[in-house]
């Protein structure tokens, strides 16, 4: 009962929540992907995760965004998976930056050395933070 009378105050988006990071991820990507010329593609077995939307959809696209933002290139594609882990949630996000080749009227992408970076979430809450990889 008070958690029915707490809860009332705080709209569904605030509330902890299950959620398919696969269907969070792939709406960030699309609210941003237009604005950066970005590609993306995500490992089909990106977790269920546990955690308010409005919170957890905030963190995937500050990340992201901070991935993304200004890049010399002008075409990234981003590749995201999943590290198991009994504590955490650690999404992997594997970023390889291209020149586009547009004289010929098609875009040909030139790896330039890919960036490897996680999103770790941790289960019990608590802050999120990146790690770097080499």
């Amino acid at each position: 009962m008070s958690d029915q009378v707490e809860n009332q105050f705080f709209p569904l988006s605030y509330q902890e929540q299950i959620l398919d990071s696969y269907d969070l991820i792939t709406s960030v990507f699309g609210e941003i992907g237009g604005q950066n010329n970005l590609s993306y593609e995500l490992d089909g077995s990106l977790p269920v995760i546990v955690g308010s939307p409005l919170d957890l959809k905030t963190r995937f696209k500050d990340f992201i965004s901070v991935l993304v933002k200004e890049k010399p290139m002008n075409h990234l594609s981003v590749y995201v998976s999943h590290i198991k882990d009994p504590k955490h949630w650690i999404f992997t996000f594997l970023v390889k930056m291209g020149i586009g080749d547009t004289r010929r009227g098609k875009e040909m992408v030139l790896d330039v050395d890919p960036v490897k970076t996680s999103l770790s979430i941790p289960k019990r809450g608590g802050d999120c933070y990146p790690i770097y990889l080499l």
